[in-house]
């Protein structure tokens, strides 16, 4: 998805983890467990979507000179979990503005054979409507920001 913000814009909102519960429907709660500093964090998620529910533990790496951004699983309902943001600036164009490319890839396995049926659509739809959910978002606070 193409979006017109900087990369840094982009890269604040996707790195903001304890907003996610206020613009991603599916996100119930999230914490910081712990920080080693601006490029690594440890944090508690929790989702669900009606009476299906799960929480994990992921290790986060927030890289903005590369545009990556990294979770891995450390605990929790899933097996395996491990997401990947990528940012990549466009050339500025001549009226001034700017954009960037944003790519999101998740690749997840669930501990519960019965469950991963029933979850799989769920998490599938639910990353797909995630970038969206993020530029929606980017697109609230340039507007905040202007007024």
């Amino acid at each position: 998805m193409l979006v017109e913000a900087s990369l840094d814009e982009i890269f604040d909102v996707i790195a903001d983890i304890p907003s996610y519960p206020r613009f991603l429907p599916w996100c119930r709660s999230t914490r910081i467990l712990g920080r080693d500093n601006e490029t690594r964090m440890r944090v508690d998620m929790r989702v669900g979507k009606g009476p299906v529910k799960a929480g994990f533990i992921s290790d986060v790496e927030l890289d903005r000179g590369k545009g990556e951004i990294v979770s891995r699983l450390v605990s929790g309902d899933l097996s395996e979990l491990e997401s990947r943001w990528t940012l990549t600036p466009v050339p500025r164009r001549a009226d001034g503005s700017e954009f960037t490319q944003i790519r999101y890839a998740v690749r997840y396995r669930l501990r519960s054979e019965l469950l991963s049926g029933v979850l799989s659509s769920l998490l599938d739809k639910a990353s797909q409507k995630m970038v969206a959910s993020f530029a929606q978002e980017l697109r609230r606070r340039q507007a905040c920001a202007r007024l």
